[in-house]
């Protein structure tokens, strides 16, 4: 019997929850999707807890069984920033998302990817404060017979291998999105192609008219991002001053989505997605008080957590100019 390899990124295993030490709270703003196993165990909780689990749990207009959000918080996470169902019940009775927080799954043919989310601040702290390196990555061990999948994962592996500074990796990664959508698709998509401020606006406009946005801080700072992308010249030299972190949220981004093209065959949007993604951070981190750090974790948690977000913004990306 063959089992399916699971590879995590070297920084994984220096990850943990800090808990209430925490400056945010992955148990506010999101609905907390209960699933299926877990919920048949909470019909069967006997304890006072039992009661107060059932009486909070609502089906929203997906048809998800979810907590009943109170001021935009779970029910059960407590003045200390606590969950009250794991200090009572143990973490093995929370909801599968909850217990998976703040960790990304992809299935592909033959492995399993495990990484993290930028959209928690200890994992973005982490992630971030590596330096880059193709080292910091695996490349999965791939037997099968999808050729565009192992086309994709030599693909991802150069570029995350790329000895560049941080536009040096962009401009290989259009190159090498370019190619591969020539070869998968036979599209031909422009080589030297490099976001202008028109086309940072553009996806901007994406993120704040079209995505749903879940803090009312997300959208005063788009507009102020917006306000400030009227040429790319400070934008640039803030990006030159901070490469590293940069490269690190590039990578980051490549090692997660550029695979997923593999799906849908659409490289070079994905590609698209990617360093327009960076480009947000950094102008974000410009035109606010925010780190580059926070601005990576407040996209990821509107953006990445988010399915429906990231169709909209892969099909709304023909309206950006010169792309």
């Amino acid at each position: 019997m063959e089992f399916m390899k699971t590879y995590y990124p070297c920084y994984y295993y220096k990850f943990k929850c800090i808990a209430d030490k925490c400056p945010d709270s992955c148990c506010k703003a999101w609905e907390i999707v209960i699933d299926d196993e877990t919920y048949d165990r909470y019909l069967d909780v006997k304890a006072v807890i039992g009661d107060r689990i059932r009486k909070n749990i609502i089906t929203d207009e997906d048809g998800d069984r979810c907590f009943k959000l109170s001021d935009g918080r779970c029910p059960f996470l407590n003045e200390k920033g606590l969950c009250d169902i794991h200090i009572e019940l143990g973490e093995e009775l929370t909801s599968k998302i909850c217990r998976d927080h703040p960790r990304f799954i992809e299935e592909y043919d033959g492995f399993t990817e495990i990484s993290l989310s930028l959209s928690c601040p200890e994992a973005a702290r982490i992630i971030l404060s590596e330096n880059p390196s193709d080292k910091l990555y695996p490349v999965p061990e791939y037997s099968g017979d999808d050729d565009v999948l192992e086309l994709l994962i030599d693909s991802r592996k150069k570029l995350l291998s790329l000895e560049k500074d941080f536009f040096g990796c962009v401009a290989e990664l259009f190159e090498k999105a370019a190619n591969d959508e020539e070869e998968i698709n036979q599209c031909f998509f422009d080589r030297g192609y490099m976001p202008s401020a028109d086309s940072i606006r553009s996806y901007i406009k994406i993120l704040r008219d079209k995505c749903e946005i879940l803090a009312p801080r997300w959208k005063k700072t788009l507009n102020k991002a917006l306000d400030s992308a009227e040429s790319t010249d400070g934008l640039y030299s803030y990006i030159r001053n901070n490469d590293d972190i940069m490269k690190n949220i590039l990578n980051y981004y490549i090692y997660r989505y550029y695979l997923k093209a593999v799906n849908d065959l659409d490289v070079y949007p994905r590609a698209l997605f990617i360093a327009f993604s960076a480009f947000s951070f950094a102008l974000i981190s410009l035109s606010s008080d925010y780190p580059l750090e926070e601005a990576a974790r407040l996209y990821s948690k509107e953006i990445e957590h988010s399915t429906d977000n990231a169709d909209i913004i892969l099909e709304s990306l023909n309206e950006i100019p010169e792309v």
